[in-house]
């Protein structure tokens, strides 16, 4: 059963954003039935309303369509996004009919060095989150997020934990900061922590990817560090107008 907190806003939109985000990593994937409404209720132990709310707004973002005596079908995984037309990565794994599942290893409060990076963004303190997607149920990718404390919608973490519930950009949309822009640096390195993470000898180079995101005053909200096992699965850049 996965866990719903009445603190994280109404039901409905919590289990909306849980089905969204198995539809854009693949886990529901187009063309195939969504599991049944009773299926769900037993699920997040919520009424058929709930449920059906849910559903509602996913049919009106365009991931799901209804079928009269049949069931509800994926037919959209594109997630939306405002910062740029270009597809993001997993989003091109997942069309190449691949898996992805997110799993949130910890999720602390971190004490910066004076005069560091880290300092230097946030301050004193920030949010560390770290994550590993699975492609296809195999480590790929180790994320370090880093995030501004205090947050509101970071205060229980330890249940966001718990229940593997957690979208960065999300957290940022409800603490309405806005972003401006997003900035990679990518480097090819060595890190003993990812490496066992991503199941790879030590001695192995790592594809590593920094991400600072901006918000309109010009303050970086977000800092990640990505480690990718790109003997997996190459990471690859599409650039469109």
């Amino acid at each position: 059963m996965t866990k719903l907190s009445s603190e994280k806003g109404p039901l409905y939109l919590q289990i909306k954003q849980i089905i969204e985000d198995r539809i854009i990593h693949g886990i529901y994937t187009v063309g195939n039935y969504i599991p049944t409404e009773i299926e769900f209720e037993k699920e997040f132990n919520v009424s058929k309303v709930t449920v059906r709310s849910a559903i509602k707004e996913l049919v009106n973002l365009g991931y799901l369509e209804k079928k009269s005596g049949k069931g509800t079908t994926v037919i959209n995984h594109k997630q939306r996004n405002n910062i740029t037309n270009n597809k993001n990565f997993t989003e091109k794994l997942v069309e190449q009919g691949n898996k992805i599942q997110k799993i949130i290893k910890d999720i602390t409060v971190v004490v910066h060095e004076e005069n560091s990076q880290l300092f230097q963004m946030f301050g004193v303190k920030s949010y560390k989150i770290t994550r590993v997607y699975l492609l296809n149920d195999q480590p790929y990718i180790l994320f370090n997020h880093y995030l501004p404390y205090p947050l509101n919608h970071l205060t229980n973490y330890d249940e966001l934990k718990q229940n593997n519930d957690l979208s960065i950009y999300k957290i940022l949309e409800e603490e309405k900061m806005e972003i401006q822009n997003i900035e990679d640096n990518f480097s090819v390195g060595f890190d003993e922590e990812a490496s066992i993470q991503l199941n790879l000898n030590v001695s192995e180079p790592l594809l590593i990817r920094e991400r600072e995101t901006y918000a309109v005053s010009g303050e970086v909200i977000e800092y990640s560090i990505g480690y990718y096992n790109s003997k997996l699965k190459k990471y690859t850049i599409s650039l469109k107008d």
